[in-house]
């Protein structure tokens, strides 16, 4: 009968260490999911991350071609700007050389 009880006890000692096991298995795997899962989000957020900075990027380029453009602009207005004032001064020298009688 000792035996017997000895088994039951022995068991029942395996059985409770069984369900403490799977209780910490359950716990591991559900740390995995939630590892996972903020893994996904971090991916996410890293693609979208990616996402803008290309957009940045390309407003950069954007803004560095019209820059570009603004400063050929104004370097041909200001040439504009020089042949209008010699005209004018070419002008004002031929109006001066008329002489009314």
């Amino acid at each position: 009968m000792k035996a017997i009880q000895g088994s039951n006890e022995t068991a029942q000692a395996t059985a409770e260490q069984v369900a403490d096991a799977v209780t910490q298995l359950n716990r591991v795997f559900s740390a995995i999911h939630a590892i996972n899962e903020m893994s996904h989000q971090i991916v996410q957020a890293a693609q979208d991350q990616q996402t803008v900075s290309a957009q940045v990027t390309q407003s950069v380029v954007n803004i560095r071609d019209l820059s570009a453009q603004i400063l050929s602009e104004t370097e041909a207005s200001e040439k504009v700007g020089e042949q209008i004032a010699r005209l004018s001064f070419e002008q004002q020298t031929l109006v001066g050389q008329f002489k009314v009688n």
